[in-house]
């Protein structure tokens, strides 16, 4: 289920930078950057940006990065997320509820995951950075504060997170997470058990724009000529 990992990744997702170098050795501490993480998810929407990314392969020691947009509305009926892929293939990768579809338009063909059991979990990282509270992040994960650094100009509050879970350990590492000035995410990097890693980088970053609309989050599909694909079920 490579596509759905992927697009959750993105999602909880300019080309992404090259790490940059700290600022001094300066770290704030926990109970702060909790105190301004519980205050933005509590006013937290909507969010759209730009959005790069780098998967990287630790054996072939190679990467492959995407870029696009991503849209994400969180409200009383759960969280609808969806990414634009532009570069290198275009494709639309859609989340809601317990499924994700991913529509390629050159080979006129979506395929639709059932996420299952999985498809909290999935929520949580969808989310991660954006909407969740502090009290939800101190039970889902071991959190530490990094020395802050400097991201594009901007200073980052740099957060580790390592999974309280056996299972989503199986899945997730550790999570990296350079909060930016505005107390939202503007970088992530995601490292899988096997040493490979996805880095995000947003630019553009919208929250709670007036301008946001419902069918922002809403596939588009012609009304004909649309092959299904059900890989999960096969």
């Amino acid at each position: 289920m490579k596509p759905v990992y992927a697009f959750i990744l993105t999602c909880a997702a300019a080309f992404a930078a090259p790490l940059p170098g700290s600022d001094a050795g300066n770290a704030p501490p926990l109970a702060d950057v909790l105190k301004r993480l519980d205050q933005t998810a509590s006013q937290f929407r909507t969010m759209s940006a730009k959005a790069a990314s780098v998967d990287h392969t630790v054996v072939l020691n190679s990467d492959d990065p995407e870029s696009g947009t991503v849209y994400m509305k969180k409200s009383g009926s759960g969280v609808q997320g969806l990414m634009n892929t532009i570069l290198p293939d275009p494709k639309t990768s859609v989340f809601s509820g317990r499924e994700v579809q991913v529509y390629y338009p050159n080979m006129k063909q979506i395929d639709i995951y059932d996420t299952g059991k999985n498809g909290e979990q999935l929520e949580q990282f969808l989310t991660l950075g954006f909407g969740t509270s502090a009290a939800d992040l101190q039970k889902t994960y071991d959190i530490k504060v990094l020395p802050t650094e400097n991201i594009r100009g901007e200073k980052a509050v740099h957060l580790q997170l390592i999974p309280k879970s056996e299972e989503a350990r199986k899945m997730i590492a550790k999570v990296e997470l350079w909060i930016g000035e505005h107390d939202y995410p503007i970088q992530e990097k995601i490292y899988e058990p096997s040493g490979n890693y996805h880095l995000v980088s947003y630019s553009d970053v919208q929250i709670n724009s007036p301008s946001f609309k419902d069918q922002d989050v809403q596939l588009k599909l012609p009304s004909t000529g649309i092959k299904k694909n059900y890989p999960s079920r096969q």
